[in-house]
């Protein structure tokens, strides 16, 4: 039996919110309390059935299927989506604009 520790927690949730459709997937369950289904996710994401089975598997710490078969989140996942909200709340614009300046120019002298 593996014992997680909170640094592997960090490791888990950050593997997930460092996917763009891994997050919208996590936000679309996330805005459904009472449950959603696996057609409801499929049509709100436009995936393919095979790129959504695939990351509904790597989330699978994050959610929780019920018998009714609806998708919710699991502590985890509540926690990963009040991750993304926490980083996004207040965020300042030209902040943004500033990193991502930073950013091209680190990689332009990269080139």
């Amino acid at each position: 039996m593996v014992k997680n520790t909170s640094s592997e927690l960090d490791d888990i949730i950050i593997k997930a919110l460092g996917h763009q459709e891994r997050k919208n997937i996590l936000k679309i369950i996330a805005s459904y309390p009472e449950g959603v289904n696996y057609t409801g996710i499929l049509g709100e994401t436009e995936l393919s059935t095979g790129r959504l089975n695939y990351h509904l598997g790597e989330l699978e710490e994050f959610l929780d299927r019920g018998e009714d078969r609806l998708y919710r989140l699991n502590k985890i996942g509540e926690k990963a989506v009040a991750t993304i909200e926490f980083i996004n709340k207040d965020v300042d614009l030209n902040l943004l604009e500033t990193v991502n300046t930073k950013r091209s120019k680190r990689l332009d002298l990269k080139r």
